[in-house]
């Protein structure tokens, strides 16, 4: 499928794979991206580059969160 896919289709699987870190597909549209995930190499790894910043990024944009007490 990687070599039928034109650019608009790839914008819609990487947006899926986006959603898919945060449990926002249905079930149609995670076994849409999963199969097309298994055929193109350039939207697995956008998958996995989104995994990882579901995973740490959070952690560490948080670290460097400074809570400030609002003077009054």
């Amino acid at each position: 499928m990687h070599g039928e896919a034109n650019s608009g289709e790839h914008e819609r699987f990487r947006e899926l794979a986006a959603a898919a870190t945060c449990g926002a597909l249905s079930a149609e549209e995670r076994e849409l991206l999963e199969r097309h995930l298994g055929d193109c190499e350039e939207c697995l790894s956008a998958f996995h580059e989104y995994q990882v910043l579901a995973n740490e990024g959070a952690t560490l944009l948080a670290g460097g969160y400074e809570h400030r007490e609002e003077s009054r």
